[in-house]
């Protein structure tokens, strides 16, 4: 058995792993796929810049483990443990929330404030708190399981974005979170919502799936978006992107007191005026932060709806040819990639 840890910089092993017994209210999980995230490959990439809370290992040296999209069959429980059985297909919530702070009681475990890590779910055996164990009905299978976390992100930030089936939306960028946001609008209704996206690659597998979408750096982009969106500028813009130049375009188009949610994670720092951007038309800014609970349970019962098509998308590929997988994405290859265990 294995579990997949950065040991530094482009510097990734397959740890041998020693499985460990659930306790109380304990679960103990075989992963059987893990999504490869833009975190991941930055984690990957530059350790120490990657945003994480890294960890070490007893003499000090970096050990951190890889994975947080994933899903997988229950092998054994803890004592106490109701609600889930063995052999059970499961999506994990990939950080064990207190369940008591303000945010914890307010429905927004995103926001814990003494969240716990978990074991990385590129591994051969993970033992969880049940509250982060969530099964799967009959008609979800564990490729869609390993979509739940991320296509939960999107789902978060259109309800925080309170979308009615009135707005007309444009998401910057089509790759997963994008797509994942467009899913998310057309399970709640919303029918004008336009993908604006520079790779000709990525623009073909968004409208295979359905959506209308432009490209990013037409000389007509605004004029392209507001044809498809009319009558009026759309009402609420979506960055799935993460680069200036997106957010900026999209920011411009919005109508009166629209609504720009950033989902994406921007790297760089830009510059941006907000009295020249949002003053004259009242519009507002709004970042999401990961999902809720019920964020995670809705897309379970979404999923099961049938709203969320994998194919065109999503490629599944052996745990062992992580790297080869992180150099394509990083390359602009593909759009999914879920790592099977």
């Amino acid at each position: 058995m294995y579990t997949t840890t950065v040991h530094g910089a482009h510097d990734v092993r397959f740890d041998d792993l020693t499985p460990v017994s659930p306790g109380t209210g304990e679960v103990r999980i075989r992963p059987a796929f893990n999504g490869i995230c833009g975190s991941d490959i930055h984690l990957i990439e530059n350790p120490e810049t990657s945003g994480y809370v890294l960890r070490h290992d007893a003499d000090g040296n970096l050990a951190m483990p890889v994975g947080h999209e994933f899903s997988g069959t229950v092998e054994e429980l803890g004592e106490g443990v109701t609600g889930v059985s063995v052999g059970d297909r499961v999506a994990v919530f990939p950080f064990a929330y207190c369940g008591e702070c303000e945010a914890c009681t307010r429905g927004m475990e995103e926001c814990c404030e003494r969240p716990t890590d978990l074991p990385g779910g590129l591994s051969s055996s993970v033992t969880v708190p049940q509250r982060c164990v969530f099964p799967l009905p009959e008609s979800v299978d564990l490729h869609l399981g390993a979509l739940v976390e991320p296509m939960a992100v999107a789902w978060h930030a259109a309800r925080l974005a309170e979308v009615t089936p009135e707005d007309a939306v444009v998401i910057a960028g089509a790759g997963p979170i994008g797509l994942g946001l467009f899913f998310a609008l057309r399970a709640q209704g919303v029918e004008k919502v336009v993908i604006s996206e520079p790779s000709t690659e990525r623009r073909e597998v968004a409208e295979a799936l359905g959506a209308q979408v432009v490209d990013a750096t037409a000389s007509d982009f605004s004029a392209q978006v507001r044809a498809l969106v009319g009558p009026g500028r759309p009402t609420v813009g979506f960055d799935a992107a993460g680069s200036a130049p997106a957010f900026s375009a999209v920011l411009r188009l919005l109508g009166l007191r629209g609504r720009m949610v950033v989902v994406a994670i921007h790297t760089r720092e830009f510059a941006f005026n907000p009295t020249m951007a949002l003053l004259a038309r009242e519009r507002s800014i709004l970042h999401t932060y990961a999902y809720s609970v019920a964020d995670f349970r809705e897309v379970i019962e979404a999923m099961a709806q049938g709203h969320y098509p994998t194919d065109g998308w999503v490629e599944v590929r052996p745990a062992s040819e992580l790297l080869d997988a992180v150099e394509d994405l990083t390359a602009g290859e593909g759009s999914k990639i879920l790592l099977e265990i």
